[in-house]
């Protein structure tokens, strides 16, 4: 625009050889040149914070997630989708019990969502964007496996691990895009070492589900899978061959180590591990403009309690997606069913074998020295609440009750 306006108003200077220019006139034709140029400056200046504003007022009317609109009390708003999830989860229970056929929706076909799903106000805003994310070793893959048979969507991965592809089709595929494809995105949120680190992955998602589970099972699993994949197990590491296992101890601190780092930097930014059923927190992110903020609710889960206290726990799961997704998937007390049908499945996901051998705690002299230093790494990063006191033993499982998968039959509902 400058070089236009200048190109102008030197032409407009220049007298033409036809009719020579007086003083008056080669003071009028310069201005004329710069008035020009000025309200064409002004037009491309009005249009282009017009254009602005309606890119902002989009941005403004996401506030950040789906989850949480401009309020003016977010603690309100915050604890205005609590009770939505637990009041869902809980009638979504009492419904399922009452099953006497199988909901159609457990045989329709396993899809990707797709791009008409969603306005262009929802791309843009990365609505619908869902990380499932945990530490290694915590059963990502068994609730992602859970996730796609309820909600009946594939799920998607940062990672690519050729083992799940023919289970979980979506691990082939870029796990962002310009619309969201999948129920949730497996994330082990990795690379970070400061909270600027964290706060980047948990901005690419619109929610997060969070499954927590004891350090000292994580770690072994975690260490388990390193040497025998994920169902297998290594003879090296059972009871009557503790020397080999002790080989493994620098592999287990180091893991115990990153477990504290990311723990720590998930309190900074917000979040909070549960006690118990399930808690959900904001990760903050800043301010998003126009009045909104910008936060990505989070729900924590136990892994003891998907495994205990399974369907009361995923239940609280399924209904936090129902907020995200709404009539994208299907009712609460319908995905309870189609996941408590596919359960026979999702246990191979789950090791055959167990190694029973724990370096971090025995009979004999209670905690290890294994244990003892890493209850000293994990510190105030340990939740007694939801554990128990740190003596290097995995977490008790208190069983309760189940839904049959045979309480809704065999037969498809009419």
């Amino acid at each position: 625009v400058a070089f236009v306006c200048a190109k102008n108003s030197a032409v407009a200077l220049r007298p033409t050889p036809a009719r020579p220019a007086s003083m008056r006139a080669q003071r009028r034709l310069p201005l004329r040149g710069r008035e020009a140029c000025g309200l064409f400056v002004l037009l491309v200046g009005i249009a282009l914070y017009a254009l602005h504003s309606g890119w902002a007022s989009t941005a403004a009317d996401g506030g950040g997630s789906s989850l949480l609109r401009a309020a003016a009390n977010e603690s309100l708003e915050v604890l205005r989708l609590h009770h939505g999830v637990e009041e869902m989860a809980a009638g979504g229970l009492k419904a399922a019990e009452q099953y006497r056929c199988v909901p159609k929706a457990c045989r329709a076909p396993k899809r990707f969502f797709r791009k008409a799903e969603w306005t262009d106000a929802e791309k843009r805003a990365g609505h619908g964007v869902v990380g499932l994310v945990t530490a290694p070793g915590s059963g990502n893959s068994w609730a992602r496996y859970m996730i796609q048979e309820a909600t009946r969507v594939y799920t998607g991965s940062v990672y690519h691990d050729d083992a799940y592809d023919e289970t979980m089709p979506g691990e082939a595929r870029a796990a962002f895009g310009k619309w969201p494809r999948f129920s949730v995105i497996k994330d082990h949120v990795l690379q970070v070492h400061r909270l600027r680190d964290l706060l980047d992955y948990i901005a690419r998602y619109d929610a997060i589900v969070r499954v927590v589970r004891n350090p000292f099972s994580a770690c072994k699993a975690e260490v388990t899978r390193q040497t025998a994949g994920h169902t297998g197990y290594d003879e090296d590491l059972e009871p009557h061959n503790p020397e080999a296992y002790e080989k493994t101890a620098g592999q287990l601190i180091e893991c115990i180590v990153n477990w504290v780092a990311r723990e720590r930097l998930w309190r900074e930014a917000g979040v909070e591990t549960p006690s118990e059923g399930f808690r959900l927190d904001v990760a903050r992110l800043g301010p998003a403009g126009g009045g909104s903020w910008r936060g990505v609710p989070t729900i924590s889960v136990l892994y003891e309690d998907l495994v205990g206290r399974h369907s009361e726990t995923i239940a609280y799961v399924f209904a936090f997606l129902k907020h995200v997704f709404k009539d994208r998937i299907p009712a609460v007390p319908d995905m309870l069913i189609c996941e408590a049908r596919a359960s026979n499945t999702s246990e191979t996901m789950h090791r055959t074998k167990h190694v029973s051998f724990n370096p971090f705690f025995n009979e004999v002299e209670s905690t290890t020295r294994l244990g003892r230093i890493a209850c000293a790494i994990l510190g105030d990063t340990w939740a007694p609440d939801a554990w128990g006191r740190c003596s290097g033993q995995s977490a008790r499982i208190a069983r309760a009750g189940q839904i049959d998968p045979r309480v809704a039959g065999s037969d498809f509902c009419a």
